[in-house]
């Protein structure tokens, strides 16, 4: 995801979040995020030879969060030292 980075902004007191892409900064906003999952493409860093493979990923990939929800808990726990 080093393509991207979160966005946030207000309009008409409705919080917004987005992703941005860094090459043509155009916005990708959360209609966009099941295409670019079922369209993506999991690549592990390491080659290894054992079937099992894990993978930690973020919240941002989540069906059940917009980008505003996942913005929105950052903020307000961002502060939060012991988060």
């Amino acid at each position: 995801m080093a393509e991207r980075r979160i966005i946030s902004g207000e309009n008409q007191n409705e919080r917004l979040a987005w992703y941005e892409c860094i090459h043509c900064r155009k916005r990708i906003e959360n209609v966009h995020k099941q295409k670019m999952m079922m369209e993506g493409e999991w690549i592990p860093e390491k080659k290894e030879l054992n079937r099992n493979r894990g993978f930690w990923i973020s919240s941002l990939y989540s069906p059940w969060l917009t980008f505003s929800d996942i913005a929105a808990e950052f903020l307000k726990s961002k502060d939060y030292v012991e988060l």
